[in-house]
This record gives structure tokens, sequence and C-alpha cells, in this order.
């Protein structure tokens, strides 16, 4: 028969555990892989599932042009824009952002929608739906997660306009 001195027993072990190794790295970078990509098809719903409940249709007036643009810097974000037209012709523009980014800021985001559209059919003054969603997000959410929103109504017939800041960035009003 075959027979090894020590010298080539330990070189064939070497090789051995070089190539189990080797399998063993493949072996987790595909798993690590198929993880990835299941993530990325949950991050894609969440996406979908967040631009869908932002509005699809602009409010319609004369005597305005509305425009909106909205691309998140993750696959999902807190970010959160609406419109309402009131039965006396003015119509109520809100724009949020949720701090962080991802799907946590996309959950709180969509809560910021479901209280605004619970407090929608109450026809309640500006000031009063801030205060009651604020004191809604106080109880709800831990320390550290806040959320800015700018509420906007506009009288397009007589130019009035009345807003409320709940520290957002300032918004800037363009005149044609």
């Amino acid at each position: 028969g075959l027979s090894l001195d020590a010298m080539q027993l330990r070189v064939i072990i070497s090789v051995l555990n070089m190539l189990s190794r080797s399998v063993y790295q493949l072996k987790l970078t595909r798993q690590v892989s198929e993880l990835r990509d299941r993530l990325e098809v949950k991050l894609d719903e969440i996406a979908g599932a967040q631009q869908a409940i932002l509005p699809d249709q602009l409010p319609q007036h004369p005597a305005l042009d509305v425009a909106v643009h909205y691309r998140p810097s993750d696959y999902a974000g807190g970010d959160y824009y609406d419109f309402r037209t009131f039965s006396d012709g003015s119509l109520g523009f809100v724009i949020a952002d949720v701090a962080g980014h991802g799907p946590g800021a996309a959950v709180v985001m969509a809560m910021l929608r479901t209280a605004m559209m619970i407090f929608r059919g109450m026809d309640l003054p500006t000031v009063d739906v801030v205060e009651k969603v604020n004191r809604l997000f106080v109880e709800s959410l831990g320390r550290g997660t806040f959320v800015t929103v700018f509420f906007l109504r506009i009288y397009p017939d007589t130019g009035r306009v009345m807003y409320v800041n709940a520290g957002h960035s300032p918004a800037l009003l363009l005149r044609g």
C-alpha cells in the first residue's frame, strides 16, 4: 500500500481544513444572500404600502397650482403629506416628517395618517387638531421619537391663509 510520512499527512489535513472552511464560508454567504433577498422583498412591501397611503390626486382650484415630489431616502421613510377640500371651499394641506428613516419611521407616519383621518371628519379648527394629535403622540410614542408637522389652510377665493407650524421647516410661499 500507500504510506504517508508525517509531513504529507499534515499537508493533507491542512488542505482538508481549508476546503472545509471554504465550504462553510460559501454556505454562510448563500444564507446571507437569501436573507438579504427576503429583507428586500419586505422593505419593498413597506415602501409600497407607504406610497399607497399618500394621496394620488392633487387638489384642483383655478387660483392654485399644486405640485408634489416624494422620494424617501431609504426604502420607506417618515415623510407624509395630504390634502383636503373643506365644505367652505378652502383647501387644507399637511406636511409632516417623522424623525428617522426606514420601517420604524414609516409605521409612525402611518399612525399620524390614521390620527389625521380620525380628526378630519370632526371639522375642528387646525390648532385643535394639532393639539389633539400631539397629545395622542406624546402618550403613544416613546421618548426620542418625534414628528414635525406643518398644517396650512388656504382660502383661494380671498387669498386668506392660516397655518400652524409644529416644529417643521419653514414653508415657502411662491407667488406667480
